[in-house]
């Protein structure tokens, strides 16, 4: 295998953005770069509303420079007709499959690599090297469908955990074509943490409360709702601190709302940071939380939250929902686990870890050790060396 490996990822994804996929992909490019691979970023050419560059935005050691492609985005109509969302996507994603395919003819790139696997469905039949990283699995039959043809024709397929490898094993794809590679921690976290009465002056914190942190987006399934009931179950010197949401989504509203509704005074949303800051805050935390709750098979057995990796690089405490998919990269000692969709059971692990801050140190420093061995380079070497293998043996 040469020491400089050349790799297109194509992504069907507004870059950068405020959403975790975004970040996932960008950690994934710096780490694959610092691994000596020459990483070339394809995505469509939609309006992006951040100002900084990928590196500024994402906080990253390199820069990274896009090559956009040409699509339909008329997003700008979700707004005032959301009815139109699904639609909308559709158009998009369809038309920037088309640009994708022939850009993957004339360019012939060397190597192919998505998280977007339909991205694929016609350079499968034309082209080779082509290598798919699936963080979750179609519910349709139809989209099964696609998929199975698109797995069997792959070069190598990176699964996020063992439930999908499962998933995958189903489709009749050999073990030896699939590589689990869970989302990375970023260990510089622990580098980044400053004293906690350091950052929450800096922040405008309360320095006399303990603090409950929550990071990330605010869909139903990450149980943000079921924290903001949890919270009156809290003592009033515990304050929940949500830092996140999505304005293109239009999630941070509701949840305005609710607290103001409900009168919950001992939670501030403080709304979407940049990555830089985001030490800062896990810096102020005392306990971080996990609150998902079960929607479906995707929310149970797949999913493998930023939030939870960046919590563990911190060695902050954390109080998660009892999930297949948490325990799977968690362990069963490095965080004290509660009932789903329980506000009750919620609350009731925040103040177990609140009065005890011996054994929740001690659970912190242990996650701390599993991140370690989830570091980004770490991951991004293992699809390196997945990579070259699959291609060598084609």
């Amino acid at each position: 295998m040469n020491s400089k490996m050349s790799l297109t990822y194509i992504a069907n994804a507004r870059f950068p953005t405020e959403k975790a996929h975004g970040l996932q992909i960008a950690k994934t490019i710096e780490a694959l770069t610092r691994k000596h691979i020459n990483v070339n970023l394809v995505i469509p050419k939609r309006r992006v509303f951040e100002k900084l560059s990928p590196g500024e935005f994402y906080d990253l050691s390199c820069e990274i420079k896009p090559i956009y492609l040409p699509c339909i985005d008329w997003f700008f109509l979700y707004k005032p007709f959301p009815r139109l969302g699904r639609f909308l996507y559709a158009l998009e994603t369809i038309t920037f499959l088309f640009s994708v395919t022939i850009f993957g003819l004339i360019h012939l790139p060397a190597t192919l690599f998505t998280r977007d696997p339909y991205l694929f469905v016609l350079l499968s039949f034309v082209r080779k090297n082509l290598f798919l990283e699936l963080h979750t699995f179609p519910k349709t039959t139809a989209g099964k469908a696609v998929l199975r043809q698109i797995l069997k024709r792959a070069n190598g397929i990176v699964v996020t955990n063992r439930f999908l490898l499962k998933k995958v094993e189903s489709e009749g794809v050999a073990e030896e074509k699939i590589l689990v590679a869970p989302n990375g921690a970023d260990l510089s976290l622990s580098e980044k943490m400053i004293p906690k009465l350091t950052a929450r002056q800096q922040l405008g914190l309360p320095r006399n409360q303990h603090i409950v942190l929550y990071l990330g987006n605010f869909y139903v399934s990450k149980g943000v709702y079921v924290l903001l009931e949890a919270a009156n179950n809290l003592s009033k010197n515990v304050k929940v601190v949500l830092v996140g949401g999505s304005e293109a989504d239009r999630n941070i509203e509701p949840l305005k709302s609710v607290i103001v509704k409900n009168s919950l005074t001992q939670v501030t949303l403080i709304g979407f940071q940049e990555r830089r800051r985001i030490p800062t805050y896990l810096s102020a935390a005392d306990v971080c939380v996990l609150p998902n709750i079960v929607t479906d098979e995707e929310s149970e057995f797949f999913t493998t939250p930023m939030k939870m990796l960046d919590y563990m690089a911190a060695k902050r405490p954390i109080v998660a929902s009892d999930l297949p998919a948490l325990r799977e990269i968690l362990g069963d000692e490095s965080a004290v686990f509660v009932r789903p969709n329980d506000p009750q059971a919620l609350a009731e692990g925040i103040l177990r870890v609140l009065k005890d801050s011996i054994k929740a140190n001690s659970r912190a420093k242990l996650a701390y050790f599993l991140a370690e061995g989830l570091s980004w380079d770490n991951r991004a070497r293992r699809i390196k060396m997945f990579i070259g293998k699959s291609i060598t043996h084609a």
